[in-house]
């Protein structure tokens, strides 16, 4: 099962790819906002909210991924947003940077599809083929073009 079959309502601007290094606190408002900003409406400040504490307990996973992420009471199925940054985005209490962002918002009534989604981005990071592809990508729709392959 693809990305795509999981989070249905992926779209080319739920990618951003930044050049330079950013504030992880910056890289996840952009993602947060492209998906407040998507078809699906959920009223965002509880969102951001249960995000933040989540993040509080850390939200880095190795492999260069961060994946912040928040459960949902108002989606059917899951949403995705991906930042792509060469240059590396900087985790708190860590010396290696982060690379890649995938934030995923999952429906409260359904864990299995957040296993299901955190699974299948594993699997894509844990691709190394890919991701120095995706890390090489001059643009994001080059890169959702990677990712929805």
């Amino acid at each position: 099962m693809s990305l795509i079959e999981l989070a249905k309502e992926f779209r080319k601007e739920n990618v951003i790819l930044w050049k330079e290094s950013l504030p992880q606190s910056h890289a996840f408002g952009y993602l947060f906002d492209a998906l407040v900003n998507g078809p699906v409406k959920f009223d965002p400040m509880p969102v951001w909210t249960d995000m933040q504490n989540r993040t509080a307990q850390g939200v880095y996973m190795g492999n260069g991924l961060l994946l912040p992420h928040a459960r949902v009471k108002d989606i059917v199925n899951p949403l995705v947003a991906v930042g792509i940054c060469p240059a590396g985005i900087p985790v708190p209490e860590k010396t290696e940077k982060a690379q890649f962002v995938v934030m995923v918002l999952s429906p409260l009534s359904s864990p299995t599809a957040h296993t299901l989604v955190v699974g299948k981005v594993a699997r894509l990071i844990l691709d190394k083929s890919l991701t120095a592809s995706l890390l090489a990508c001059k643009n994001s729709l080059e890169a959702y073009s990677l990712i929805t392959a």
